[in-house]
């Protein structure tokens, strides 16, 4: 098997995710913080020293500030509907996923806010400057990915803060994608020609063939898992020309991924191109 769904989520867990994780359960799986008792004081401890380490992963310097959620989409949301309120104006970019989308025309429909969109350019990157341009009186927060889930870039996220703090507007950054990573004939590949800020993601077509029956055949024939379709990011689609063809087949490889698997799924793209080109000669 060749996973390469990792995008979405990791598999296989490495082990010692696993090993901690039934360790905890097994040995002080109770309510953190809830009791006197020896073991919910230990699990209190536990979570707070997670707590410290994110935030020293993330470079912050008050571990209170971290707060956990269920996912990405449950914090991005929160984050959004708590800072910006009616009346206010947010900026945000075509490369977002539906977790930011979503909730912004949502309350752009209530009437509670507005919001502009940046455009990424044909390499798949949003300039700092198209951002500044969009600033109003009432710009209450920018929200950015750190890498967009569809093609894998890295936008600039340090500078788009600086510009941001200059003008005392929060940047919500959704690290979803980036938060601990910092062609064949008839196959599209679309991904930034200079692959020095692109975290381990790309996005492909197969000429006259859907992108679902694409991943079909990775997995009934090939035993290749991965993702099809528009990856809850339609805009970016609908820039790049997909929105039309159903989207794309995304390749996201994982810790586990070896160089024989992608050795395995180049050639299993190959083939699948090869004899669509065959077919319809």
């Amino acid at each position: 098997m060749t996973y390469l769904d990792n995008a979405a989520t990791t598999f296989p867990k490495a082990d010692t995710v696993l090993e901690a994780m039934v360790s905890t359960y097994r040995k002080i799986g109770v309510s953190p913080g809830r009791g006197s008792y020896d073991l919910a004081i230990e699990a209190e401890d536990l979570v707070q020293t997670v707590r410290r380490k994110v935030a020293a992963f993330f470079g912050g310097t008050d571990p209170n500030r971290v707060i956990f959620t269920s996912n990405a989409t449950d914090a991005l949301n929160i984050a959004i509907q708590g800072i910006a309120g009616r009346g206010d104006h947010v900026v945000s970019t075509h490369l977002e996923h539906n977790s930011v989308l979503r909730p912004l025309h949502h309350l752009c429909r209530k009437g509670l806010l507005e919001y502009d969109l940046v455009p990424f350019d044909g390499n798949g990157y949003i300039s700092p400057d198209d951002i500044a341009v969009l600033f109003r009186a009432n710009t209450r927060l920018v929200v950015v990915c750190h890498a967009a889930n569809v093609l894998g870039t890295i936008q600039p996220i340090a500078e788009i803060g600086r510009i941001c703090a200059e003008r005392g507007v929060p940047l919500l950054v959704d690290a979803a994608q980036s938060a601990g990573l910092a062609l064949y004939d008839r196959v599209d590949l679309y991904c930034a020609q200079d692959l020095t800020n692109h975290i381990g993601l790309m996005t492909i077509t197969v000429k006259g063939i859907d992108p679902q029956d694409v991943g079909a055949i990775l997995d009934a024939d090939f035993d290749i898992q991965v993702r099809a379709g528009l990856h809850c990011a339609p805009l970016v689609h609908q820039h790049m020309g997909t929105l039309d063809m159903a989207g794309t087949v995304r390749l996201s490889p994982g810790h586990s991924t070896t160089s024989h698997d992608i050795e395995v799924t180049i050639k299993a793209v190959q083939t699948i191109a090869t004899h669509n080109r065959m077919g319809n000669a």
